[in-house]
Formats: structure tokens, C-alpha cells, sequence
């Protein structure tokens, strides 16, 4: 974290997002439980709110899918996730 930059947020607050984003993106929740070390019922009842409320949102297909408009630097220039410009999803 410290070495891309990004400031005030816990290894965990990221988990958090991914779990979140996963979800709402369409993705299996066995396959994303697994990642987490949780059981389908646990991640339904931590996250179940967000896949409720993402029917309102234009979502992608896939957490893949909605990355794509997203670079991370590589190298010496390493840097948080940056938006690409003129990117739709």
C-alpha cells in the first residue's frame, strides 16, 4: 500500500471492496466465498445488502469487465489504480 501510494486505507478495507465489487459484478459467490475463506451463508449475510442495491446501478457483467477502464503502474512508476480516459463501461 505504502508503495503504490495509497493513503489511509488497511490491506483489510481493500479485501472489503473487493468483496463488495465481486458480487455486484455478476461474479459466483461459491468461487468469491472461497477467496475469502467464507461460507456462501457468511458472505450473503455480510454483503447481500450491496447485490441488492446494485439493481439500480448499470453494472458490468464481471469484476474483470469492470476493471478494464483502470491501469496500475508497473516499474519504477508504480502508482494507484488511475482512471484511463474516455473509458465507458
Amino acid at each position: 500500500m505504502a508503495e503504490l501510494k495509497i493513503h489511509g486505507r488497511r490491506q483489510y478495507n481493500c479485501r472489503h471492496t473487493y468483496a463488495t465489487m465481486c458480487p455486484i459484478a455478476g461474479m459466483n459467490l461459491e468461487f468469491i466465498a472461497n477467496q475469502l475463506g467464507h461460507s456462501v451463508q457468511m458472505l450473503l449475510s455480510t454483503y447481500a445488502l450491496w447485490i441488492n442495491a446494485s439493481e439500480d446501478w448499470s453494472e458490468p457483467g464481471t469484476l474483470e469487465q469492470s476493471l478494464k477502464c483502470y491501469k496500475i503502474g508497473t516499474g519504477r512508476n508504480r502508482t494507484a489504480l488511475k482512471p484511463i480516459r474516455n473509458t465507458v463501461l
